[in-house]
């Protein structure tokens, strides 16, 4: 529900500049990132290795599911269980979440989560400009219509 306006208008171009700047950046460090694409509401609905672009097309191609709650623990504890069966306390390198942060987020503070600090990037696609409550780990960044580059630091100073 409440983010059919961003995923209806703007989903699409923000994946394939996302993968293609994937692509830049594997250029230049020689390797191509693995890229994990989750999907969920009040659970993961869906989850695929992102490989080339036309797993992207295929990605942008099909239809959206959700329309029932949010809850990003589901995700979070999906990232976590990756941790622990790699044995790499370096992944994930970088976690992007889209969100118009219509959920609760204060078990991020939890010290389990505290590796998402310097990994974590949010971008808040809600229709205003205002955030009640900031995500408690990670950084902001708002894509609002004609606002590009908004950025904020979460980290507590």
């Amino acid at each position: 529900g409440s983010m059919v306006w961003f995923l209806e208008k703007y989903f699409r171009s923000f994946l394939k500049a996302l993968y293609f700047n994937f692509v830049r950046l594997s250029k230049i460090y020689g390797a191509f990132p693995s890229l994990s694409y989750l999907e969920a509401d009040d659970k993961i609905t869906d989850s695929k290795e992102l490989k080339n672009i036309s797993d992207i097309d295929n990605l942008i191609e099909k239809a959206l599911k959700g329309g029932g709650g949010t809850d990003y623990k589901p995700v979070f504890d999906w990232i976590e269980d990756k941790r622990k069966k790699r044995k790499d306390t370096n992944f994930p390198d970088l976690i992007i979440f889209l969100s118009d942060f219509g959920a609760e987020l204060e078990f991020l503070k939890e010290e389990k989560y505290s590796f998402l600090n310097n990994r974590l990037l949010w971008i808040y696609t809600g229709i205003t400009s205002t955030i009640t409550k900031l995500p408690p780990r990670g950084d902001l960044v708002y894509f609002i219509n004609k606002d590009y580059g908004v950025n904020l630091n979460l980290e507590e100073k």
